[in-house]
């Protein structure tokens, strides 16, 4: 059975990779000005941690 779709992808759902991205680099220096001790990931992935320790 070629040819028939087993998933659901991000753009059948109506999300735009791209568009998400593009969003990113827009908001990104106003982003970066909220950086402080403790970050521990960089910006643009889903989810970040934070050292408290680090943070004092």
């Amino acid at each position: 059975m070629t040819g028939q779709k087993t998933g659901l992808t991000y753009a059948d759902a109506g999300v735009d990779i791209d568009a998400g991205n593009a969003l990113v680099e827009r908001i990104k220096p106003a982003a970066k000005r909220t950086n402080r001790a403790g970050t521990v990931a960089g910006l643009g992935g889903f989810g970040a941690l934070f050292d408290l320790k680090a943070a004092g």
